[in-house]
């Protein structure tokens, strides 16, 4: 049953995961039962708590000296949902 009192998106949980796996396993459980998938690696599980899940490797690949590395990934992510580390590296790379 949900709450009784709407979550509020001001006020968001932010994980940061180690690996792929671990990034779809969290990503699927939070989406699971009603949730809503958002914009990237945002989403709000079946109680509208909102969560972002990110792999820990996506900061450094956004703070890198390498500007234009840092667009493709930029632009790369902003298409995607649950964030893929691998499409993200590859873009940096120039893939």
């Amino acid at each position: 049953r949900p709450p009784e009192q709407q979550q509020s998106r001001a006020a968001a949980i932010a994980v940061s995961t180690s690996s792929k796996e671990e990034t779809d396993r969290v990503w699927t459980a939070l989406a699971a039962d009603g949730g809503k998938e958002g914009r990237c690696g945002w989403l709000t599980d079946r109680w509208g708590l909102s969560w972002q899940i990110t792999p820990q490797r996506l900061q450094t690949l956004i703070t890198s000296d390498d500007v234009e590395a840092v667009r493709r990934v930029h632009d790369k992510l902003q298409g995607m949902q649950k964030v893929d580390i691998a499409v993200l590296e590859a873009a940096f790379r120039g893939e």
